[in-house]
């Protein structure tokens, strides 16, 4: 058991370091930059963002377990559109207020940027679940091979909890740490282009909410 532990845990790390990291560090250093969060709060996002993913890991592997792959593609299948259409549908209201800017602060704006940018937890974390439930072939991959070693459905969480803390602790973590670290050397040297990076997050996260939602339509 230990050694599919630790391999669980290095498919993650992998994982984290190729197909999440091009899916999901754009989306992750965007939405940093655009609400120029500091270091401490960007790795908060992070985690929060990562415990959404893990959590629907976790219900994945016992799906997969008890009815297998083909039953959770055609689960997923049916309610994939509605993913696509509330991630792709926050995804741009999210750029949408980043590209406000100051216009954000009265009416309905300065209602969402208070919910969703300003005390972002529960919005962050739920955004985690939402592309979590929009696995790759690679990763339904990964949970047919967790479902064929695991031999009760408790291994079978367990593994997947490990391999959930491995895409974490991948390169997927430099995102980030990166974007943060850039918007507040730029804050603090070049206020000017501190504001034009947080506008351009603003527009690709735009871009990215687009994008999902044409596969919705």
């Amino acid at each position: 058991m230990p050694k599919v532990i630790l391999a669980c845990f290095l498919y993650g790390v992998l994982f984290g370091s190729s197909s999440c990291l091009v899916s999901c560090g754009p989306l992750l250093a965007s939405y940093i930059l655009g609400t120029e969060k500091n270091i401490l709060k960007s790795l908060l996002t992070y985690a929060l963002f990562s415990l959404g993913r893990v959590c629907v890991y976790l219900a994945l592997s016992l799906v997969v377990f008890f009815l297998g792959r083909f039953s959770l593609e055609r689960i997923l299948g049916a309610y994939t559109g509605y993913v696509f259409l509330l991630g792709g549908g926050f995804i741009f209201l999210v750029g949408m207020l980043i590209c406000l800017g100051k216009m954000r602060d009265s009416g309905l704006c300065r209602l969402l940027s208070k919910n969703i940018l300003q005390y972002d937890k529960k919005s962050i974390f739920a955004l985690g679940i939402i592309i979590g439930l929009s696995p790759c072939a690679p990763l339904l991959a990964i949970f047919s091979y967790l479902a064929l070693v695991a031999k009760t459905w408790f291994l079978a969480l367990l593994y997947s909890l490990f391999f959930g803390l491995g895409t974490f602790f991948s390169a997927l973590l430099f995102f980030p740490l990166l974007a943060a670290t850039t918007q507040q050397f730029l804050f603090l040297k070049k206020p000017i282009l501190a504001k034009i990076l947080s506008f351009g997050s603003g527009l690709i996260l735009i871009f990215l909410g687009i994008s999902m939602l044409t596969k919705f339509f």
